[in-house]
């Protein structure tokens, strides 16, 4: 429940930002729409990266920099040990919050979008 009340925050917050500062602060249901859309879309994709675990992919490239960056011993030999020792961590509990107010945002934001094509302003 915790992550839900903290995504919403985010959430607005960012919609708000975008509101502001890429659409001028109209207050229209297109410029609504579209700074709905925009946040809508990259939790959409941000979620759907987060549930399929697909930041996984960078793990080698966060083992070459840690290994090359490292001023002490590298506690890790190969990059086999070191995918082991973080495939326990745990996935991020805000991926599923994420995913579903992303889509809710989509939805609220393709509802005020027809209304602006069938003009009903």
């Amino acid at each position: 429940m915790k992550q839900f009340i903290k995504t919403i925050i985010v959430s607005l917050i960012l919609i708000f930002l975008a509101h502001y500062f890429i659409l001028d602060f109209e207050f229209t249901k297109y410029a609504i729409s579209n700074a709905i859309f925009l946040v809508g879309i990259m939790m959409f994709f941000l979620g759907l990266m987060l549930i399929t675990n697909a930041p996984r992919i960078f793990m080698i490239f966060t083992y070459s920099v840690k290994q090359v960056f490292s001023r002490k011993n590298f506690p890790y030999k190969s990059f086999y040990d070191y995918y082991a020792e973080k495939e326990k961590d745990p996935v991020t509990p805000y991926a599923v919050p994420i995913l579903v107010m992303s889509i809710i945002y989509l939805g609220i934001s393709l509802i005020l979008a027809y209304m602006v094509l069938q003009g009903a302003e």
